[in-house]
């Protein structure tokens, strides 16, 4: 009598089976796909681009199988955030995610509100228009879930390249009053870079210089990057040198982007801020801290010291100037 060998893994038979079980449409709900996706825990199954085609031809369904965004099951929520950041790159269901993203950032449910904003922050990578979104999302800067607050600053981080996010320059300079480092530190990240895109961020001078005497070297390091980038447009940050002048005897990335904050500062600096920076800036080129530090340092020294000629040349020319009006 031949006998039959039992498979090894029956469990995992029956889940494969499954799982490769044929779609059907009429079955798009939330019971099925929640069902689906927790057979398809096994790794090497795509089970995001199949649901998305379905969505694609009942884009009605979407309000409904949404819920799952916020699903207890880490797992299920996180193949939904795959899910409808798919989803939203289709035409055909687009109008439809965004409308239920957008509701959800206000839900009570926090896991609601925070993937909501992972699949912002996703489908703006791909050129989705999400600039309805941005008053939402910038609200969200002042949740009372942290994870939240830094979520949202990331997703505008992502959006500036393609979209203006003037309007959350308020609410991310408060955010630089943030208990935790990491909303302080994606706030000064994401202020630094809309100056660079031309957005107006002076009125976070005052809590930028504040963050140069954080414990976290990231924070001091992005706050130091956008007081420089908005002095470069013209903004007084005179108030920051003393504690910029301090980063002089700091690691090799604190001591680059204080010299390049300081060069900015120039242009605005009156006598007496342009005397002390000087003097600091010598005193850092005549130290042992660069020659302690070997070669890595010479493009940090040569910007110091380019930074006392052209510090001298303003100096020069303003007392010139004043000589003149006195005359």
């Amino acid at each position: 009598m031949q006998r039959t060998r039992k498979p090894k893994y029956p469990g995992k038979n029956i889940l494969m089976d499954h799982a490769i079980e044929p779609l059907v449409e009429h079955l798009i709900t939330k019971k099925w796909v929640r069902k689906r996706l927790n057979s398809a825990k096994l790794p090497g199954f795509d089970v995001v681009s199949p649901i998305v085609e379905l969505l694609r031809k009942n884009p009605n369904d979407i309000y409904e199988v949404g819920e799952l965004l916020a699903d207890e099951d880490q797992h299920i929520s996180s193949q939904m955030v795959s899910i409808f950041s798919t989803a939203a790159i289709h035409s055909e269901c687009r109008e439809q995610v965004l409308s239920f993203l957008l509701q959800k950032l206000k839900d009570d449910n926090p896991k609601f509100r925070i993937n909501s904003l992972f699949v912002f922050g996703n489908i703006v990578l791909h050129g989705v228009n999400i600039a309805p979104a941005i008053p939402e999302i910038t609200d969200r800067l002042k949740d009372p879930n942290y994870e939240i607050r830094r979520a949202a600053g990331e997703t505008l981080l992502g959006a500036l390249e393609k979209i203006d996010i003037s309007i959350a320059v308020p609410n991310l300079t408060k955010s630089l009053e943030d208990v935790y480092d990491k909303v302080r530190d994606i706030a000064a990240t994401t202020l630094y870079h809309a100056a660079r895109k031309g957005v107006d961020i002076s009125i976070a001078v005052s809590n930028l210089t504040k963050n140069l005497e954080s414990h976290d070297q990231s924070v001091r390091i992005q706050s130091t990057l956008a007081l420089g980038e908005v002095a470069k447009h013209g903004a007084d940050i005179s108030q920051a040198v003393p504690n910029l002048v301090k980063f002089l005897s700091d690691s090799e990335q604190a001591v680059r982007v204080s010299i390049f904050a300081l060069i900015e500062c120039i242009k605005t600096a009156n006598i007496n801020t342009l005397e002390l920076i000087t003097k600091e800036v010598t005193e850092f080129i005549g130290s042992d801290w660069y020659h302690s530090q070997g070669e890595l340092n010479t493009e940090s020294y040569v910007r110091a010291v380019d930074a006392v000629a052209t510090i001298m040349d303003v100096v020069r020319s303003r007392m010139n100037k004043e000589e003149r009006e006195a005359a």
